[in-house]
Protein backbone atom coordinates (compact mmCIF):
# COMPACT_ATOMS: atom_id res chain seq x y z
CA UNK A 1 0.00 0.00 0.00
CA UNK A 2 1.14 3.38 -0.88
CA UNK A 3 -0.19 6.63 0.85
CA UNK A 4 -3.03 4.93 2.63
CA UNK A 5 -4.30 8.13 4.58
CA UNK A 6 -8.52 7.71 5.34
CA UNK A 7 -10.58 9.88 8.05
CA UNK A 8 -12.08 7.54 10.36
CA UNK A 9 -13.99 10.40 12.30
CA UNK A 10 -15.04 12.88 12.80
CA UNK A 11 -17.45 12.53 9.39
CA UNK A 12 -20.15 14.66 8.22
CA UNK A 13 -23.54 13.18 9.46
CA UNK A 14 -21.45 10.49 10.67
CA UNK A 15 -20.00 9.31 14.05
CA UNK A 16 -18.44 12.06 15.96
CA UNK A 17 -16.76 11.63 19.70
CA UNK A 18 -17.03 14.86 21.41
CA UNK A 19 -17.34 15.68 25.50
CA UNK A 20 -18.76 19.18 24.29
CA UNK A 21 -15.24 20.65 23.94
CA UNK A 22 -13.20 18.64 22.22
CA UNK A 23 -13.73 16.15 19.31
CA UNK A 24 -11.44 13.09 18.81
CA UNK A 25 -10.29 12.94 15.29
CA UNK A 26 -8.81 9.40 14.34
CA UNK A 27 -7.02 8.35 11.44
CA UNK A 28 -6.09 5.40 9.23
CA UNK A 29 -2.29 6.07 7.81
CA UNK A 30 0.02 2.94 6.38
CA UNK A 31 2.70 2.72 3.44
CA UNK A 32 4.07 -0.46 2.80
CA UNK A 33 7.53 0.50 2.95
CA UNK A 34 8.03 3.75 4.68
CA UNK A 35 7.71 4.52 8.30
CA UNK A 36 5.22 6.61 9.34
CA UNK A 37 7.52 9.66 11.76
CA UNK A 38 4.27 11.77 12.72
CA UNK A 39 0.67 12.77 11.32
CA UNK A 40 -0.67 16.51 12.19
CA UNK A 41 -4.49 17.40 11.59
CA UNK A 42 -5.47 21.07 10.86
CA UNK A 43 -8.69 22.45 11.08
CA UNK A 44 -9.19 24.78 8.09
CA UNK A 45 -11.85 27.31 7.85
CA UNK A 46 -14.27 27.53 4.29
CA UNK A 47 -11.56 29.86 3.16
CA UNK A 48 -8.26 27.72 3.42
CA UNK A 49 -6.81 29.45 6.28
CA UNK A 50 -5.96 26.95 9.60
CA UNK A 51 -7.50 27.51 12.87
CA UNK A 52 -6.35 24.91 14.51
CA UNK A 53 -3.86 21.97 14.29
CA UNK A 54 -3.51 18.69 16.51
CA UNK A 55 -0.40 16.46 16.56
CA UNK A 56 -2.03 12.55 16.55
CA UNK A 57 -0.32 10.12 18.45
CA UNK A 58 0.12 6.88 17.37
CA UNK A 59 -2.36 4.27 18.83
CA UNK A 60 -1.52 1.35 16.57
CA UNK A 61 0.59 0.62 13.44
CA UNK A 62 -1.95 1.74 11.57
CA UNK A 63 -4.13 3.92 13.52
CA UNK A 64 -3.23 7.89 14.88
CA UNK A 65 -5.65 9.90 17.13
CA UNK A 66 -5.67 13.37 18.96
CA UNK A 67 -8.41 15.87 19.88
CA UNK A 68 -9.64 19.44 18.42
CA UNK A 69 -11.14 22.32 20.43
CA UNK A 70 -14.76 22.38 19.26
CA UNK A 71 -15.42 25.92 17.06
CA UNK A 72 -18.22 27.71 18.66
CA UNK A 73 -20.27 27.77 15.54
CA UNK A 74 -21.82 24.01 15.12
CA UNK A 75 -22.82 24.64 11.37
CA UNK A 76 -19.89 25.09 9.64
CA UNK A 77 -18.66 23.42 7.12
CA UNK A 78 -14.29 22.85 7.81
CA UNK A 79 -11.42 21.06 6.09
CA UNK A 80 -9.47 18.77 8.05
CA UNK A 81 -5.96 18.65 6.10
CA UNK A 82 -4.02 15.38 7.30
CA UNK A 83 -0.56 16.00 6.97
CA UNK A 84 1.95 12.94 7.28
CA UNK A 85 5.46 12.42 7.31
CA UNK A 86 7.66 10.06 6.57
CA UNK A 87 11.29 8.45 7.43
CA UNK A 88 12.18 9.41 4.52
CA UNK A 89 11.92 13.17 4.49
CA UNK A 90 8.58 13.04 2.17
CA UNK A 91 5.58 14.56 3.52
CA UNK A 92 1.72 13.83 2.15
CA UNK A 93 -0.91 16.18 2.50
CA UNK A 94 -4.35 15.07 1.80
CA UNK A 95 -7.78 17.01 2.87
CA UNK A 96 -10.89 15.90 4.06
CA UNK A 97 -14.54 18.27 4.11
CA UNK A 98 -16.20 17.69 7.35
CA UNK A 99 -19.59 19.84 7.64
CA UNK A 100 -19.62 20.36 11.70
CA UNK A 101 -23.46 20.16 12.54
CA UNK A 102 -25.21 18.70 15.73
CA UNK A 103 -25.61 15.24 15.59
CA UNK A 104 -29.44 13.84 15.52
CA UNK A 105 -30.08 11.62 18.22
CA UNK A 106 -31.22 9.31 15.50
CA UNK A 107 -27.94 8.21 14.48
CA UNK A 108 -25.62 5.67 16.13
CA UNK A 109 -23.75 6.81 19.27
CA UNK A 110 -20.27 5.09 19.36
CA UNK A 111 -19.65 4.74 23.31
CA UNK A 112 -15.85 3.60 22.89
CA UNK A 113 -13.54 2.68 20.28
CA UNK A 114 -10.56 0.67 20.16
CA UNK A 115 -7.26 -0.55 18.00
Amino acid sequence: MSDHIALIYPQSKQMQISNRKEIEISTSVYHTEKNVISVYATLLNKFGTAIKTAKLKPVSDWNWRGNFTVPRRTDQQYDIMLEVNYGDSTQVLKKFAWHNEPTSTAFLQLAWSKT
